[in-house]
């Protein structure tokens, strides 16, 4: 029974991470020059974000008003929007945490495996978030036009570097879920 519980408790924590990292990479793919990754997940979010409650913030009105185009008029606005200055989110996880430490968690080698890659890359995802924020931050503070201009540029790598780590999260995310038995209409499948 316990067993039972702390895999619902990971699979609820794990498809909240989903809602979380899918919404970064279409809100840091704005802007892009190449915004596909960002224009699939925005339908994603779209579709199961409200669902389970789990959105990081509720879409700006003109992102919404994008939802019943084609995927080829979402990618063309996306890439005239202006991103967002903000910073990059981390993901903790603490039912992961338990379940990795805990030796009679009941996992197979495959489930374990996949909880493990999830967990590096939670920890690579904070340092691209680490660097988003910095950047960030010198964005408001560095008054030199010179040197303001490299730090704008700092920090659009920075960002860029962020999205494509959510994105590189995101996947054995959803490996995950599918090898602990998640429903598939919950689970995107992973690219």
């Amino acid at each position: 029974m316990r067993t039972r519980a702390a895999r619902s408790a990971l699979v609820a924590e794990l498809q909240r991470v989903e809602v979380i990292l899918s919404t970064s990479v279409y809100l840091f793919s704005l802007g892009s020059e190449d915004p596909t990754d960002g224009v699939r997940e925005f339908r994603w979010s779209i579709m199961h974000g409200r669902a389970r409650s789990a959105f990081v913030e509720e879409p700006p009105k003109e992102l919404m008003a994008l939802s019943a185009k084609s995927d080829e008029e979402i990618a063309k606005a996306f890439r005239t929007f202006r991103p967002w200055r903000q910073p990059g989110l981390t993901v903790p996880l603490p039912v992961l945490d338990s379940v990795l430490a805990n030796p009679d968690s009941g996992l197979t080698l495959e489930q374990w495996q996949r909880l493990e890659h999830v967990k590096w890359e939670s920890h690579l995802l904070e340092v691209a978030a680490t660097d988003v924020r910095e950047w960030l931050h010198f964005t408001f503070t560095v008054t030199d036009p010179d040197n303001h201009r490299v730090v704008e540029e700092n920090h659009l790598g920075a960002r860029m570097a962020y999205a494509k780590r959510a994105n590189y999260m995101l996947r054995p995310v959803r490996g995950a879920l599918k090898a602990l038995g998640a429903s598939e209409d919950h689970v995107a499948q992973a690219p």
